[in-house]
């Protein structure tokens, strides 16, 4: 949850007291109630209600992730928070959209993307990978979920083009990975029905 706070700055967030402690700063967000200073612990439900920098009833909103409580009572994030921070994905974040950063990938790879198509993408999840000029007998396919569990196994491929159909899958982004011996590459694939 601290990784999740950074995060939170690095997308345009400021602390829910303004940064301006103890003098009830803004963070620039208008769903977020007025905070004198940091929170530090974790917090019973209403916490400094009323107080001097303008709180209702609900008092503070220390179970914000801008805040600095305790991971365990951390759990959320606001609309015009969310907002805020796809307006950075938009501005100065935009490169993170198109990154690459996030796809599984090994730093020893020899195939050549011109040598590897896998046709049609986006698919309904049947498609077919072609591998030209095949220098290896032996080729294993894996196939990925975004979150980097392995979905399918295909091993000792040496005829293609090679059909794979995952019309079970549910739609989305998923990546083929192609090894040969200590040889990698990584195709993504989108399934859409």
């Amino acid at each position: 949850r601290t990784a999740t706070h950074e995060v939170g700055h690095w997308l345009n967030l400021r602390h829910i007291w303004g940064d301006n402690q103890p003098n009830c700063g803004d963070d620039f967000v208008p769903d977020t109630p007025p905070a004198y200073e940091p929170n530090y612990g974790c917090f019973t439900f209403p916490h400094n209600p009323n107080d001097s920098c303008g709180t209702d009833a609900n008092g503070e909103m220390y179970m914000n992730y801008m805040d600095y409580v305790d991971d365990s009572c951390m759990n959320m994030f606001t609309f015009d928070q969310s907002t805020r921070m796809h307006a950075a994905l938009n501005g100065d974040r935009v490169g993170l959209l198109t990154s690459l950063g996030c796809s599984p990938t090994s730093v020893n790879e020899i195939f050549s993307e011109s040598i590897i198509e896998l046709y049609p993408n986006p698919n309904n999840g049947s498609f077919t990978i072609n591998v030209q000029n095949l220098k290896s007998d032996k080729i294993n396919i894996n196939v990925f979920d975004v979150l980097g569990s392995r979905i399918q196994k295909f091993e000792n491929i040496n005829s293609f083009p090679f059909q794979i159909n995952l019309s079970e899958l549910s739609n989305g982004i998923y990546y083929v990975r192609l090894t040969n011996d200590n040889n990698t590459i990584t195709k993504k694939v989108f399934i859409s029905k």
